[in-house]
């Protein structure tokens, strides 16, 4: 409070009038510096997060794109023949939903389309892979998969 009163000018007004003009703009000053830091800390944490996973982000739900390419898969020789027996957007939904593990919403969300297409390319690519002889072959590649009762 001392810095006030040595700062004080008696011809420019009251000594109350100029003690709450500082303590006001001090405190307004006080949370710009706040709101400021705040800022800065939250613009760090989000170039952080970019500089993991790349900045590909998706949709509503704002989750890190997956890099498709870049999925583990075992057994490649099964992974193959299962894609063979399977169109373009059955396949993506084993990609998707099976190997990477999203939901149907986040599908939809990559894809642009409805979570009815999604679910629709689901349907028509497990009624592919119950055909008999499609899980015989896929047996063959993968004896301990327990295929028949998962798809």
């Amino acid at each position: 409070m001392d810095f006030i009163y040595k700062s004080f000018d008696p011809t420019k007004g009251n000594l109350g009038t100029y003690v709450n003009f500082r303590i006001r703009y001090r405190l307004i000053d006080l949370l710009r510096k706040i709101a400021r830091e705040s800022e800065q800390t939250e613009q760090m944490i989000q170039e952080k997060i970019t500089e993991i996973d790349g900045g590909n982000r998706y949709g509503l739900s704002k989750f890190p794109l997956i890099n498709r390419q870049g999925l583990p898969v075992s057994n490649e020789p099964f992974w193959q023949e299962v894609k063979r027996h399977l169109s373009k957007r059955q396949w993506q939904w084993v990609e998707y939903f099976i190997i990477a593990d999203l939901t149907i919403q986040e599908i939809a969300e990559i894809e642009s389309v409805s979570v009815d297409a999604v679910k629709s390319w689901g349907r028509e690519a497990r009624k592919k892979l119950r055909q008999k002889e499609v899980v015989e072959r896929l047996k063959k590649l993968y004896p301990s998969s327990g295929c028949e009762n998962k798809v």
